[in-house]
Parts: structure tokens; C-alpha cells; sequence
């Protein structure tokens, strides 16, 4: 299993029209084989931050994620929301346990 998770520090008046890109990519990100789970969200108490956070089933999968012509548009969008920040890393996850 592979994890992604970070975020994303854009300007907060543009939040609204990236969330209208983000459940686009969100809606065909699922779609793809391999993807467990694939979300953004904005951070409570903080309007311009954004979290990510996806689950692959593999780092094959995730490499042909990156490939995918709605991540080639929504790469290609970035530019429009004043990204000042962002930290996203990757994670292999090889065991895992339920918390709740």
C-alpha cells in the first residue's frame, strides 16, 4: 500500500473554484485501478490550506495515476489558485491496523 498525504497552501478566495477541479479529478482518480482512496479537503480553521490524502494499492498503480489526462489538466490548472506552499509526501505502508 502506498500513502500520499500532505497539503496544499493556496489563496483562501480561490478554494471555491479549485474544490470545482478537485471533484472532477477526485470523481476520475477513483475510477482508476488501484486507487483504494483519493481526497481533498479543506482544513478546518484554516480556509486556504488544503489536505490530501490517497491510498494505492501499489506504486505501479500510483505511476500510472501521474499518466492520466485529468491529472494532466488538473496539474496544468495549479497555476490559477496562488499556491504559495506544499508538502506532500509518499509512504509505503506494508502493515496497517484499524483505529476505529
Amino acid at each position: 500500500m502506498i500513502i500520499v498525504a500532505g497539503t496544499i497552501e493556496m489563496d483562501p478566495e480561490k478554494v471555491t473554484t479549485f474544490s470545482e477541479l478537485a471533484q472532477r479529478t477526485m470523481a476520475a482518480t477513483e475510477a482508476e485501478d488501484g486507487c483504494v482512496s483519493y481526497a481533498f479537503a479543506v482544513k478546518l480553521g484554516a480556509p486556504g490550506t488544503i489536505v490530501v490524502a490517497e491510498m494505492w494499492e501499489s506504486e505501479e498503480a500510483l505511476t500510472s495515476h501521474f499518466g492520466q489526462p485529468h491529472m494532466a489538466e488538473f496539474i496544468g490548472a495549479m497555476g490559477e489558485f496562488g499556491i504559495t506552499a506544499t508538502s506532500i509526501n509518499k509512504y509505503n505502508a506494508d502493515e496497517g491496523e484499524k483505529l476505529m
